[in-house]
């Protein structure tokens, strides 16, 4: 159940059926009580943030919690970098 309410949330239907569903950050970020920053630190590249080093664990692992497990999250950093990739083709 939470993991259903979790993944309706996060996921924002695209305009058509050939695009990709969008995550939504702040959607992620309210639910595993982190900042939207965090929530994009641990879907995308970690190299942008100076706090990687003291915070990505933490910030991983109540992601993965809210989320629904290892597998999910892994869903959703594929997801993401997707969606990176086809914004920054635009």
């Amino acid at each position: 159940m939470k993991l259903a309410f979790v993944l309706a949330a996060a996921l924002v239907v695209g305009c058509t059926g050939a695009q990709a569903q969008d995550l939504d950050v702040s959607s992620l970020a309210r639910q595993a009580s982190l900042s939207e920053r965090q929530v994009r630190m641990v879907l995308g590249a970690p190299v942008a943030f100076a706090e990687y080093r003291s915070t990505y664990r933490d910030s991983r692992d109540r992601l993965r919690r809210a989320v629904g497990g290892r597998a999910e999250l892994a869903r959703l950093v594929a997801q993401y970098a997707e969606q990176q990739q086809a914004l920054a083709a635009r």
